[in-house]
């Protein structure tokens, strides 16, 4: 038997009794994607913009750790092609610019169909990417595991 109480509403509310719900409604939290809207962001504005692109000419100097793995990949066959950029990195979890620009190497290689990447930013390697159509990407925690795999 159905509450006088629920019978009411259901017959307000125009429904079924059965199909009435006497409770307030569910509410919930916001999702992330909701509640990061509401939070103060970065405007692609106010980002400074880089100093040096990629697409332009590479510095006649490049540092010597890097100069030394375009040697080594060169000797065992590869084909290398070395862009250089200067610019504000955005923070990995605000987006803010870092407070100074940062300088990255990044040598794009290629060996018949396979691929390799090196970054390095400032004075330390960043990351170490390998790929081919037979093998997913592949990241080489250490610089002598990258040059292993050359």
């Amino acid at each position: 038997m159905i509450d006088p109480i629920t019978a009411l509403r259901a017959q307000e509310a125009g429904l079924p009794a059965a199909e009435s719900n006497p409770d307030a409604p569910l509410v919930c939290f916001p999702m992330r994607l909701d509640w990061e809207k509401t939070r103060p962001g970065v405007l692609p504005d106010s980002f400074p913009a880089p100093t040096v692109t990629s697409h332009e000419p590479v510095p006649d100097r490049m540092p010597g750790p890097v100069a030394a793995l375009v040697r080594l990949a060169e000797s065992r066959g590869w084909m290398v092609l070395v862009t250089y950029s200067l610019g504000y990195e955005p923070h990995a979890r605000l987006g803010t610019p870092s407070a100074k620009p940062k300088a990255k190497w990044a040598l794009r290689m290629s060996s018949g169909t396979r691929r390799a990447i090196a970054v390095r930013t400032d004075d330390a390697w960043s990351s170490f990417w390998d790929w081919s159509p037979e093998q997913f990407m592949q990241r080489s925690a250490t610089l002598a595991a990258f040059e292993r795999m050359l």
